[in-house]
């Protein structure tokens, strides 16, 4: 049962780079199943996260929600999965609150998320800046997004198009509520070649 569930899993991370969400929800379920018979706490939680983005990119929140709390008093009841569990849930609460435009929910659970990941590794915490940036600059809050950007090296993230995109993104944004829409412009463009180039369709809308 072990090895199928990890070959389940593997999967299911390719149905949502790929984009198909009923197939990972289907899979996803069969291997809930899999744990619950196994009693495996920590694939119930693998399961649980996955399932939900596959409900989440299918815009079904509630049950996206409902996957993700189950994920956390599974992670809350286990002090061996704390850590890193939070941080992965709060950030996925983050992003469905993004996608459903409740923004202040969505700074609350990504502020949540970087604080949790600097407990147990600051250096990465870097990384989730410029989600937490962006969710500011979409929801008006241009100085705090400001704030966060100019804590930031640009060239941090040069090498990993997904958080470097992101960045170019919020800084768009940003520039664009403080009135220099030529720099915003270069800023957006630039965010969406690289997203363009990681086959990312929904994210070069959300640049548009």
């Amino acid at each position: 049962p072990s090895c199928l569930m990890l070959s389940i899993s593997h999967v299911l991370f390719a149905y949502l780079n790929v984009g198909q969400y009923d197939s990972l929800i289907i899979l996803g379920q069969l291997g809930e199943q899999q744990a619950l018979a196994a009693k495996d706490t920590a694939r119930l939680i693998d399961f649980a996260t996955r399932i939900s983005s596959g409900y989440k990119n299918n815009k079904k929140f509630q049950l996206a929600n409902d996957y993700l709390i189950k994920a956390s008093e599974l992670v809350e009841q286990n002090d061996a999965f704390k850590g890193i569990w939070q941080v992965r849930i709060a950030y996925s609460r983050g992003l469905l609150f993004r996608d459903q435009l409740q923004l202040d929910s969505a700074i609350k659970y990504m502020k949540k998320s970087i604080l949790h990941l600097k407990e147990i590794n600051n250096n990465q915490a870097t990384y989730y800046l410029p989600s937490l940036a962006t969710f500011y600059a979409d929801n008006k809050q241009y100085s705090e997004a400001k704030a966060i950007l100019d804590t930031i090296p640009p060239q941090t993230f040069t090498r990993d198009n997904v958080v470097y995109s992101e960045y170019l993104y919020a800084k768009g944004v940003m520039l664009s509520g403080f009135g220099d829409f030529q720099q915003a412009t270069i800023s957006l463009d630039s965010a969406i070649d690289l997203r363009i180039l990681d086959k990312r369709p929904r994210e070069v809308t959300r640049a548009y």
